[in-house]
């Protein structure tokens, strides 16, 4: 139990920013499906910068 909580704990901010996104995308599409495309899109582009930014830091250190 112990080692699942460490492991928890070193991806609970990852696991919580995939939940919001989807409970995000959730409401979009109550509206409408084109917009939760593009909602969708971008946030799978911010996804990419964000670890490309990450991967960047952790070589250069």
């Amino acid at each position: 139990m112990k080692r699942f909580l460490l492991i928890l704990s070193k991806f609970l901010d990852d696991l919580l920013l995939v939940i919001g996104c989807v409970c995000v995308l959730i409401g979009v599409s109550k509206v409408s499906i084109v917009a939760t495309w593009i909602i969708g899109g971008l946030m799978l582009i911010v996804f990419g910068v964000l670890i490309g930014k990450v991967k960047a830091k952790h070589v250069n250190s």
